[in-house]
């Protein structure tokens, strides 16, 4: 009898553990549904932030109009003269990345790039001639032979990019770099 009692006990007392482990566990998970739902909540934040302005100095030749999912759709009406425009947002503390796909480059040279933020772009303004060249970097299409410019030099070797390819971006501001993607593919 006093066996039987011991071992009722010792039930009891692993049902208990069992029962408390569970809830530990059972704890846990609510911790880390609490966790995602933060992180998700703090994403959402910062992907609002990330959605970000164009400057446009020439409203009357160039067509800013917002798509799905933050991204811009820009058209640009050829009349002879350059079309420069830039972002809002300075790009620090981390890595941005910026895509674009062209469309329409028949005979056009474009170029796409980065701007030091203290330089101010006006309209009319062709990105590689002087001033802008010596506060720039950008690489052009296929038309332009895909060099790239920086700081008024300019680098050969790189694969313009044509109708309908995607360009990447990608400036670390820790490390003062910008590298160019065609396609997914670095360019050098």
């Amino acid at each position: 009898m006093q066996r039987m009692k011991e071992e009722n006990h010792k039930l009891k007392d692993e049902i208990q553990k069992e029962k408390q482990e569970k809830e530990k566990i059972i704890q846990k998970e609510k911790e880390k549904e609490e966790q995602i739902k933060k992180l998700k909540e703090e994403q959402k934040k910062q992907n609002e932030k990330s959605i970000i302005a164009i400057l446009n100095p020439d409203p009357a030749k160039i067509d800013v109009t917002d798509e799905d999912g933050g991204m811009k759709k820009i058209i640009g009406r050829y009349d002879g003269n350059w079309y420069t425009f830039s972002l809002t947002q300075v790009l620090e503390n981390g890595v941005w990345s910026l895509e674009a796909q062209f469309s329409n480059l028949t005979g056009f040279t474009v170029v796409i790039g980065i701007v030091r933020d203290s330089h101010n772009i006006t309209a009319n303004c062709h990105p590689t001639n002087s001033p802008n060249r010596e506060h720039m970097a950008v690489i052009g299409n296929k038309i332009w032979t895909g060099d790239i410019c920086n700081k008024g030099v300019r680098t050969s070797g790189n694969q313009g990019f044509d109708n309908n390819e995607i360009v990447r971006l990608e400036f670390d501001s820790e490390k003062g770099t910008l590298t160019f993607f065609l396609n997914d593919v670095q360019q050098p």
